[in-house]
């Protein structure tokens, strides 16, 4: 935005929280037999309602459309597609509001709220295998530092996870070559925009995983979902689900068929 302009505290009967303006026009509406240009788009949250209004404002912030979304991300990507623009360079109006990061990793893009993300992390006391009891998630636990490839733990630094917090860990079987196969998941704030779903829903209601193998023992997969999550809202989470295999390192005896 060039030059300094005044921008209302309430615009479509929302207080605006992010604003874009146009280089020359986002479209044309007719109204009362006048073409009127779409120069501001203002995106604010409804009270009334869980979800976001985008308002197509003329140069004055006369709103003359209104679109509904359900999530904050949808609200400021999807409505490039709407006024049939490549990218809307949203600008926050308050200073708490972060503009969400586009982080990719292999074939995935990923829109993140790091931010929330990391507090939520920063609240979880431990991780899930350690609120287990069993031989098989202290077993996994003693090996938590050296699971993750460092590809996966950069990733994880990106988006905020502290990957010593998995929400849970289940063990499947112990292989022939006497390693354990387990599974596991994490949230984290934001939205999947590009690459594979792992998640494969079944005939009998139930779902099964794709993974993507990053290394021989390791497979990692991506799908929206909130599992046993500890973010409050439980809404806007992307589940990152992962399968491991691992030697067993406590002592023999404790080790079962």
């Amino acid at each position: 935005m060039g030059k300094q302009i005044n921008i209302p505290k309430i615009i479509g009967g929302l207080k605006p929280l992010f604003i874009a303006q146009a280089k020359r026009t986002f479209s044309l509406v007719e109204r009362e037999g006048q073409q009127i240009e779409i120069i501001y788009l203002t995106l604010g949250k409804s009270d009334r309602e869980s979800g976001y209004y985008v308002f197509g404002c003329d140069k004055d912030f006369n709103t003359h459309t209104d679109y509904f979304f359900e999530e904050l991300e949808d609200a400021l990507e999807d409505v490039a597609e709407i006024y049939k623009t490549e990218k809307i360079n949203w600008r926050p109006l308050i200073p708490e509001i972060k503009k969400l990061e586009t982080i990719i990793f292999r074939e995935w893009e990923f829109l993140v709220d790091r931010n929330i993300t990391e507090e939520t992390y920063s609240e979880i006391p431990f991780g899930g295998a350690n609120g287990c009891k069993c031989n098989y998630c202290k077993n996994f636990a003693q090996q938590r530092e050296t699971i993750y490839p460092k590809d996966v733990k950069e990733l994880f630094s990106k988006l905020g996870i502290d990957f010593r917090k998995e929400v849970e860990v289940a063990h499947y079987v112990k292989n022939e070559n006497e390693t354990h196969l387990y599974g596991g998941w994490f949230h984290f704030k934001g939205k999947m925009i590009k690459g594979k779903d792992c998640k494969i829903p079944l005939g009998n209601g139930g779902s099964t995983f794709d993974f993507v193998d990053l290394t021989p023992n390791f497979g990692i997969g991506f799908t929206h979902d909130n599992a046993l999550t500890s973010f409050n809202p439980k809404d806007g989470l992307v589940q990152i689900e992962f399968t491991v295999n691992l030697p067993w390192v406590l002592e023999k005896e404790l080790e079962q068929e």
